[in-house]
């Protein structure tokens, strides 16, 4: 079997970030908030809006640095001062040491973190979550990231991911 290209375990690993951050962020909304499938879906259609309205400000730069700063000055323009800024996720192996491994480190960093926000501007307008609401949720999603990793070493991936995937099927 061909081992993947770095550019594509890349991508993979942004991809996984950003789906396993929704699930980290349903899945604390759920169970530490209290929020039924009603809420939970205002939120995450809020949260697609504001990915989209993300996406469109990025779209009318032609520059990548200034489309990148212009979206997260839109972003932090919606969060109440003290919201976490940044979801850098917990690496199951320890510390990333190649260059591979802080690449794609990076990426599943800079991936977590856009959706975290998206998700923090969805819960403070849908939810009306101030810092501290959004400072607990940030918490609990990282615990959620902590118990997946912990399942991963202790059973294994597999194992892992059904545990988790059952949780967000629950919330």
């Amino acid at each position: 079997m061909k081992k993947m290209s770095l550019e594509n375990r890349i991508t993979l690993a942004r991809n996984n970030a950003i789906d396993f951050t929704h699930a980290c962020v349903t899945i604390a909304l759920h169970e530490v908030f209290g929020l039924g499938r009603k809420r939970l879906e205002k939120v995450d259609k809020r949260r697609n809006e504001v990915n989209g309205e993300v996406l469109r400000i990025m779209a009318e730069c032609g520059r990548p640095l200034e489309a990148t700063q212009n979206a997260e000055a839109w972003l932090r323009s919606r969060l109440p001062k003290g919201t976490p800024w940044e979801l850098l996720i917990p690496n199951a192996k320890g510390v990333a040491k190649t260059h591979a491994e802080l690449k794609i480190k990076g990426a599943v960093d800079e991936a977590a973190t856009v959706e975290w926000r998206v998700y923090a501007v969805a819960c403070a307008e849908v939810l009306g979550f101030g810092a501290k609401r959004l400072n607990d949720l940030h918490k609990a999603v990282l615990e959620n990231f902590r118990q997946l990793s912990a399942w991963a070493i202790e059973d294994g991936v597999d194992v892992a991911l059904e545990r988790f995937c059952r949780c967000a099927r629950d919330a």
